[in-house]
């Protein structure tokens, strides 16, 4: 058992890659195998946690995804991209207030994340922040002028 694990940790960059791709084509149960395979030898992969996460939350699992990002930042905490998918969960959960919170973590590693600009101005939209939700857009904007959804939460 134990050799078989150790060729799974091996290949864990192979497997971890080969879920991305099936994750990316609309196929969450076979990269949801592969990610339990890694996970079941290595439990701490931030990556797979990660993907995991974002699995389960297109099937409305919002507290299961928002568990597993979340322990996917207690391995790596650098990553803004982690904060902002929580974000977006939390978000999708309706947890507003929650969601802001892990946009502007995602900002403060990564000041030009266009998404978690124009997602922290939805959060705050939900709020009854108006005016806040407008800076958030327009600073969307300004990082990256042709991005659409920002244009379109704008005139909104």
């Amino acid at each position: 058992m134990k050799s078989r694990q150790h060729t799974i940790i091996k290949d864990a960059g192979a497997i971890f890659q080969q879920a991305v791709v099936c994750f990316q084509k609309g196929k969450h149960g076979k990269a949801e195998a592969l990610v339990m395979k890694l996970l079941k030898a290595s439990p701490e992969h931030s990556d797979a946690n990660h993907l995991l996460g974002l699995i389960v939350s297109q099937r409305g699992e919002f507290d299961l995804a928002a568990q597993l990002i979340d322990r996917a930042i207690r391995n790596n905490p650098g990553q803004p991209m982690l904060y902002y998918n929580l974000g977006l969960v939390k978000q999708t959960a309706g947890e507003s207030e929650q969601a802001l919170h892990h946009y502007e973590q995602a900002l403060r590693i990564d000041p030009n994340l266009v998404q978690a600009h124009n997602n922290r101005g939805n959060a705050l939209k939900d709020l009854g922040k108006p005016e806040d939700a407008m800076a958030s857009y327009e600073r969307a904007i300004g990082i990256s002028p042709g991005f659409a959804e920002a244009h379109n939460n704008r005139g909104s």
